[in-house]
């Protein structure tokens, strides 16, 4: 039976230390590592920034780029440890080989464009899914739209929205999610935890309500009125 490795998700801005992070889980694994770079260098600008993290990173790590993740994920030394840096741009990359990017600033989806949508993220579901089987340790590194620059228009739209879904699928899968923010990292739990104690706390001040308008010996607290509503909330 093979041990499953820890997935984990690091989430930040723009140089918020994302990388130096998943640096310094993959330096704790003390396996080799492969950096799976997903972009291409379409401009001058582009072509500076990945060499930069190219001769930011050891001299005996692995790099590989290739927008088809799954398989370098499956090509990939199972015991080693993976770096993905980043979905973010992975996402740019094939929203543009599915023909998502317009120059149009109002622009709907339209069915095909929806199909094509779901189809991301359901490769992005996959990726985390054969990520989360591996015995070595899986990092997904990602941007968070709202912490760094993005296009304008219906394009910087379909970007957020899809970058939001893709976020979603991959931490449903994730064993750790992070955020970090100038270097510093908060943990991000699961949300069932945190939704079953907002339903005991519901029930815990509707029971308080209910005791209370029923007012002493069963009758009817006149002064209370109904049980609040909205934004309005019971005093104990």
């Amino acid at each position: 039976m093979v041990t499953r490795g820890p997935l984990v998700l690091v989430v930040g801005g723009q140089k918020s230390g994302k990388s130096g992070l998943a640096a310094r889980i993959a330096h704790a694994a003390g396996r080799p590592v492969v950096v799976l770079a997903p972009a291409r260098a379409g401009d001058a600008e582009m072509a500076e920034r990945i060499a930069i993290h190219r001769a930011d990173r050891p001299a005996a790590w692995a790099t590989i780029e290739d927008l088809d993740l799954r398989a370098a994920v499956a090509a990939a030394d199972p015991n080693a440890t993976i770096i993905v840096d980043a979905l973010d741009t992975w996402l740019l990359e094939v929203m543009a080989d599915a023909g998502l990017w317009t120059d149009d600033d109002v622009a709907p989806w339209g069915r095909d464009g929806l199909d094509a949508a779901d189809a991301i993220v359901a490769a992005a579901d996959d990726l985390a899914s054969d990520a989360g089987d591996r015995p070595g340790t899986t990092v997904l590194i990602a941007g968070q739209p709202g912490l760094g620059a993005h296009a304008m228009g219906a394009s910087g739209r379909r970007w957020v929205d899809l970058h939001g879904r893709v976020l979603q699928a991959v931490s449903a899968r994730a064993d750790r999610a992070v955020l970090v923010v100038a270097g510093r990292v908060l943990d991000l739990a699961p949300p069932d935890g945190l939704v079953a104690d907002l339903g005991d706390l519901v029930a815990d001040l509707g029971a308080r309500t209910t005791d209370r308008d029923r007012g002493p010996e069963g009758g009817t607290d006149g002064g209370a009125g109904p049980a609040p509503t909205g934004d309005a909330w019971p005093t104990p």
